[in-house]
């Protein structure tokens, strides 16, 4: 191939790859195109965890973000190693058009923040601690409990 040859081969497929691209953009703006209801998009900027949803023939996005309690970010740690996106990821967790979170099995998220991190720990604190635990058991039979740990930097407190 001569050079001449070579930038039409390369014009014919640069145009080929824009027809292309024109008509997916087309199939997907009229809502003909199935996504699977799992796909999750993921960014790594905080409170942008999505899910793709279909609405109406419509794909849409659902913000998980939106259904968060107030006190609550996806960049919230509940250990040393996990905050809450990859939490409800793993959980396969998707926003309601009520606003409620729910895991991949339907039942509602509930975010429990533990107490329990007390340099001197305070009079009964067994008392407390017995009584948190009694608390998340109940509340585990109605929804799926995620425990944000008082503390996640893993050091321990004196």
């Amino acid at each position: 191939m001569n050079i001449k040859t070579s930038k039409v081969f390369d014009f014919v497929v640069l145009i080929i790859v824009l027809v292309l691209a024109f008509l997916a953009f087309r199939i997907i703006s009229q809502g003909k195109l199935c996504f699977n209801m799992e796909s999750v998009v993921m960014m790594q900027k905080e409170e942008v965890l999505d899910k793709i949803v279909e609405e109406d023939n419509k794909v849409v996005v659902k913000p998980l973000s939106q259904c968060l309690p107030n006190n609550i970010k996806l960049s919230t740690l509940i250990s040393k190693t996990t905050n809450v996106g990859q939490k409800l990821t793993s959980l396969k967790a998707k926003c309601t058009d009520a606003n409620k979170l729910v895991d991949g099995n339907g039942k509602e998220i509930y975010f429990y923040e533990r107490t329990g991190c007390w340099g001197n720990p305070p009079v009964g604190y067994q008392d407390i601690l017995e009584k948190q635990q009694d608390e998340i058991n109940n509340l585990n039979k109605k929804f799926n409990v995620v425990e944000i740990s008082c503390n996640t930097s893993g050091v321990l407190i004196p």
